[in-house]
């Protein structure tokens, strides 16, 4: 029981505790009505049962309907306030890509830092999943900034928008803030995926002429995006060759990519054996799992080869803990140092649903879905499906080519790619397989980078301590390695 106030007669004062305790609850209502008036400079009032916020999430829009005509006006509605990333000139916006399906897709454009161009490199950068945005490689990679806890930001160290523009397009339709309003979801990456991306990338160029006219352009992604990236390219140099496109394209960028299932699949026995994370038991069971996916890959069942692979090991649609996860224990196959992912690398999710972040890039009221299940769903036939032919093209027309891999990568490790790489069909073919690779050092420093292969055209490169998100894992050498590439820069 607490004691009562003791009141001295004669002159009305409190005991010491109780004078304490008074400006205790005065300093409190000082410090509370500060935060209020901090959260509400920041667009939030206090009210029955939590914070709300009092920013508008401003309009939608959409600058497909200016073009050709208005491209200033297309540019200045598209602007994003500099007050959201400080130091950074950036366009975010919709544009219309199939206007019978009523698709519309977010992209934002983030220029380059440094201005040491006149015509800065353009570099497109497409997330995998299916379904996962291109924000994720913007805020958890390799963009101007980093979100904190609690959903501020702070600027990167190393960011690929001090040298690139960065091109950032949440795709296909129903991913990120990219929606339909019919629900036709895409369900063929190499016609339409490859379709609406070049339609996005045509209307871009309307807005900024000056990129489209000598600022080469390279197409890049991870994961999944091996798919999109591959097709997308070999979209692009059609056009070029047989429709007079005239845009600067150069070439792709490949991180840990899923290009060609039927031979990437095989070699995961091996290797979760010879990374000891099964025995020679579970090994013979991997073996049944993979070798039912390749047998479906070669009937063209395609569902049925994507199911089998997913119940062994991605997980996204079975219905239950996957087979790895039964094994190991382990829930992140994207770097088999950890048993969990981080945490921070999803907290841009939170930040940009926020309303002065949605004023700021102009989505309004638009939903956003970072791990899109519909889109994943209309897409699971296309996942298995080999893209190896496309890449064969590019690199036989002499389009440049990076493919490279973090080591400590599981889903798409480097042994994987290797198997496909090995067989691919161009002119440098057999110059590769018989080329050794180059020890990579990190700038300055005596310390190894990782491993290159080069050959013509073809630049083939793992990263050490780096799993599946290399840029997030390495950022200062997945830099290092973009800028080598797109350079034409000797990694020895």
């Amino acid at each position: 029981m607490m004691d009562a106030p003791v009141v001295v007669k004669g002159e009305g004062m409190k005991s010491p505790a109780a004078m304490i305790g008074t400006l205790l609850r005065r300093c409190a209502a000082v410090l509370m009505l500060a935060a209020a008036v901090f959260m509400w400079l920041w667009g939030w009032e206090f009210m029955v049962g939590g914070l709300v916020s009092t920013v508008d999430p401003g309009e939608i829009v959409n600058v497909s309907p200016l073009l050709p005509e208005y491209p200033g006006k297309a540019r200045e509605a598209c602007k994003v306030s500099p007050d959201l990333m400080p130091g950074t000139e950036s366009y975010a916006c919709f544009v219309t890509v199939e206007e019978n399906a009523k698709n519309h897709m977010f992209w934002w454009y983030v220029a380059p830092r440094k201005k040491t161009e006149k015509k800065p490199k353009v570099l497109v950068w497409l997330q995998g999943g299916p379904g996962a945005s291109s924000l994720f490689g913007m805020f958890s990679e390799n963009g101007p900034y980093v979100i904190n806890k609690d959903l501020t930001l702070r600027e990167r160290p190393v960011s690929w928008s001090d040298e690139f523009g960065m091109l950032y397009i949440d795709n296909p339709v129903g991913t990120g803030f990219s929606y339909t309003e019919t629900g036709q979801f895409c369900n063929d990456t190499k016609g339409q995926v490859a379709d609406q991306l070049f339609e996005m990338l045509s209307q871009f160029y309307q807005i900024f002429p000056e990129l489209a006219s000598g600022a080469d352009l390279y197409i890049t992604g991870e994961s999944y995006g091996g798919h999109y990236v591959t097709a997308f390219g070999h979209k692009i140099y059609r056009e070029i060759k047989h429709n007079g496109c005239k845009f600067p394209f150069r070439g792709i960028s490949l991180g840990n990519a899923w290009v060609d299932p039927l031979n990437q699949v095989q070699g995961y026995p091996d290797l979760m054996y010879n990374l000891g994370l099964v025995s020679g038991t579970e090994k013979a069971k991997i073996q049944e799992y993979c070798d039912a996916s390749v047998n479906a890959i070669l009937k063209e069942d395609y569902l049925d080869a994507f199911l089998v692979w997913d119940e062994m090991l991605n997980g996204d649609l079975y219905g239950y803990p996957n087979y790895f996860y039964n094994i190991t224990g382990m829930k992140d196959y994207f770097n088999y140092l950890r048993t969990f992912s981080p945490e921070e690398i999803n907290w841009f999710s939170e930040y940009v649903v926020q309303n002065h972040v949605r004023s700021a890039i102009h989505v309004g009221d638009r939903s956003f879905g970072h791990r899109s299940r519909d889109v994943e769903m209309a897409l699971r036939r296309d996942f298995m499906k080999s893209f190896k032919p496309e890449l064969d093209d590019l690199l036989t027309e002499g389009y440049k080519v990076l493919i490279y891999n973090g080591a400590l990568d599981i889903i798409i490790n480097s042994v994987l790619t290797e198997r496909y790489v090995e067989k691919l069909v161009w002119p440098g073919a057999a110059t590769y397989l018989k080329t050794g690779q180059t020890i990579w050092h990190k700038r300055g420093s005596k310390e190894v980078a990782g491993f290159v292969k080069q050959v013509g055209s073809f630049t083939r490169a793992v990263v050490r301590n780096a799993g599946h998100m290399v840029p997030y894992n390495q950022p200062d050498v997945a830099l290092d390695l973009i800028h080598r590439f797109v350079h034409d820069i000797p990694f020895n």
